[in-house]
């Protein structure tokens, strides 16, 4: 079904000079990522099924759809593109964005075939973004902070799914304020990356909490040292990529060496057997050189990016040293930030002054050994720990919190609230209909389109619940204020439980998937490129930066 794109949709065979021949293929693409998505929909969203040569990915989450097709057609990426930035900027509303780019699309298609030109088109869609953006600041409502009834309907809304994870709308709160005060402290120097996210399976039912500081899959490689540090003094080596040097010796390659992990091959040419007996002595000499530097600076907790090989664990073993190794660069780096210990690339380079800290580091056996870092000097990190979900839904779990905690923020800064459940998109489309009325051209026709494509949210929304579409609709656009209660399947009046969207993320969807229909319906032909050689790394990601996640 979705085969046209996820494959080249213009081909040089398919250019012609008729205006209509080459108006389709970005057009097409964009109302078939629409389609795609519209089964992704509100709470109750269906999910998709992507089998590939390696795995088989059940998914209800957008941007992993985005991670596992292979969108190839020009028009959806154009419009998976503007989803992904919409995520990043605003937090949530990107399938919004896919959802009325789409129906934009659709509706243009089907305003070329009537005869209507492009510019007509793009000037009426112009003339609907600017009265959809304009109505919307008439049904803004304060949120009146995380306290209030109306904050948490507003996150229940933006977690979805989550919200049936135990302890999720608490725990993203608890979230959002630990980076709001963190940030406030730092002059909005903090972002929604300093929460990190950790999956543990178990029997369980699925439940969320959050870990005050971090909660890194590692265990401990020194055998007799403390597993439990209280007030521990943290030192971070090694720069993660292949960058720095762990705590090792170097192996004597071809000529012997010692054994063990994390080593820094060299070549030697040992005359004599002394020659070989000097250099192993130079080892050992070298590593207690570095472990000495760790034990002058009064370290309990050494992280390595690197190896530490197994001289230096005995070394660090008998100094008393709890060592970690192998991070990834990012879990160095979220150390780092939390504890405040400065990241050096080798032992050697080491100075006391790097040393961080932490009221707590507790190391943790079993199955899936963990190590806890608790009580930092940067209180702004955190982690959110969930149980007993299942590994498929851990990914798409993730950015439900992650969206969850991004509303949260936003509340915070005192972003307003308009009605959920489809009434704020009801009440845009009758105010475009209303500006239409006062439009003496062609362009009024194209307007009314646009607001047939914004109640496409509201429609798709209610045929996800399994309810009649036509009824709802009807009864949205005769009440004022109204929304659809998903739950229980009725039209009622917006009261203190919802359901809530953010004002922002309303109006950049709108803003984003009108700026995209628009300069699709600019495009008169497509062309085929000269071939490029294929890059060594992808140029282009479709998945959301967390990092770069703000609310």
């Amino acid at each position: 079904m979705w085969e046209a794109i996820l494959c080249e949709t213009m081909t040089p065979s398919s250019i012609s000079s008729s205006d209509a021949a080459t108006d389709r293929p970005v057009l097409d693409g964009a109302a078939q990522l629409g389609e795609l998505a519209t089964g992704l929909y509100g709470p109750d969203g269906r999910d998709k099924l992507v089998v590939t040569d390696r795995e088989t990915v059940v998914t209800g989450d957008l941007h992993q759809l985005f991670d596992t097709l292979d969108l190839r057609d020009p028009g959806a990426r154009i419009a998976a593109n503007a989803a992904v930035q919409q995520k990043e900027a605003a937090g949530d509303g990107s399938v919004a964005v896919v959802l009325l780019t789409g129906s934009l699309a659709t509706r243009a298609d089907d305003l070329l075939e009537r005869g209507l030109h492009r510019a007509t088109i793009a000037d009426g869609y112009h003339r609907g973004q600017r009265a959809a953006v304009a109505a919307l600041a008439d049904l803004e409502t304060p949120a009146g902070g995380l306290d209030g009834s109306r904050g948490r309907a507003a996150i229940r809304s933006a977690l979805g799914r989550a919200n049936d994870v135990a302890g999720s709308v608490a725990t993203v709160i608890e979230a959002a304020r630990l980076v709001h005060d963190a940030r406030a402290r730092r002059d909005g120097g903090i972002g929604i990356e300093r929460i990190d996210f950790q999956h543990r399976a178990g029997a369980t039912a699925p439940r969320v909490e959050l870990r005050r500081g971090l909660v890194l899959e590692r265990e401990a490689v020194t055998p007799n040292t403390p597993r439990r540090v209280e007030d521990a003094r943290i030192a971070i080596v090694g720069g993660g990529k292949k960058a720095g040097r762990g705590i090792e010796e170097r192996e004597l390659k071809r000529t012997g060496g010692s054994t063990g992990k994390g080593r820094t091959e060299v070549a030697v040419q040992a005359a004599t057997p002394d020659d070989l007996d000097a250099f192993r002595q130079h080892e050992a000499d070298d590593v207690a050189a570095q472990v000495q530097r760790l034990v002058q600076a009064d370290v309990d907790v050494v992280f390595t990016t690197m190896g530490i090989s197994d001289r230096a664990i005995a070394a660090l073993d008998s100094a008393g040293i709890t060592a970690f190794r192998a991070l990834q660069a990012g879990q160095a780096r979220r150390v780092s930030r939390a504890t405040g210990a400065k990241v050096v690339m080798q032992s050697t380079e080491f100075e006391p002054e790097d040393v961080g800290t932490a009221g707590l580091v507790a190391a943790e056996s079993g199955d899936d050994p963990v190590v806890r870092i608790e009580d930092c000097p940067e209180s702004g990190v955190g982690t959110l720990l969930v149980t007993g979900a299942l590994q498929t839904d851990a990914t798409s779990l993730q950015r439900e919190l992650m969206t969850g905690i991004a509303t949260a923020r936003s509340i915070l800064d005192g972003t307003h609230l308009v009605p959920g459940g489809g009434g704020a998109w009801i009440e845009l489309a009758a105010a475009v209909r209303d500006a239409a009325t006062t439009v003496a051209d062609r362009s009024a026709v194209a307007m009314e389109a646009y607001a047939d494509a914004l109640e496409d949210l509201p429609r798709t929304l209610v045929r996800n619940s399994g309810a009649d579409p036509i009824d709802v609709l009807a009864r949205l656009r005769a009440a004022e204020g109204a929304v659809f209660d998903g739950e229980r399947n009725e039209v009622r009046a917006a009261d203190e439980h919802g359901p809530y969207d953010l004002a922002p993320v309303v109006e950049s969807s709108v803003t984003a998937a009108s700026d995209v229909a628009i300069q699709f319906v600019r495009i008169d032909e497509t062309l085929p490129a000269a071939a490029e050689p294929e890059p060594d790394v992808d140029e282009e990601s479709l998945q959301p930066d967390p990092e770069r996640d703000v609310a």
